[in-house]
C-alpha cells in the first residue's frame, strides 16, 4: 500500500492472545490493501508487528508517530501470516514515509 494513512493500531492483552509471539500488535490502513496472502483472513486487520525485539519496538514508535501525525505511508506485508495463526493477519515487511 503506496501513500495509505494508518486507520489504527491495536494492542494489548486481547491482541497478545492472537499471535504466536504474545506480543504484538495489529495495523489497519486505509485505503484497503490489495494483494493479500490466502492466510490473510482478517478483513479489518492488515498486518501484524512481532514487539518483542527492539526493531519491532522501535517500528512500533514509527508507527504511532505517523498515525499521531496523518503521515502517509508506504507499507507492506511479507506474505505470510506466522505472527498471527489465531488471527489470520499478514506479517508486517516494512513501512516507511511516503514521498
Amino acid at each position: 500500500c503506496s501513500g495509505c494513512k494508518i486507520r489504527n493500531i491495536g494492542s494489548g492483552p486481547y491482541y497478545d492472545g492472537l499471535c504466536s509471539s504474545s506480543a504484538c500488535i495489529f495495523i489497519a490502513v486505509e485505503p484497503t490493501v490489495n494483494g493479500s496472502p490466502t492466510c490473510s483472513s482478517n478483513s479489518y486487520w492488515h498486518f501484524v508487528l512481532h514487539i518483542s525485539t527492539a526493531s519491532g519496538k522501535a517500528t512500533y514508535a514509527f508507527l504511532l508517530a505517523a498515525q499521531a501525525s496523518s503521515q502517509d505511508i508506504n507499507i507492506a506485508g511479507s506474505n505470510s501470516c506466522g505472527f498471527s495463526p489465531n488471527g489470520g493477519v499478514e506479517n508486517l515487511h516494512f513501512v516507511n514515509y511516503a514521498g
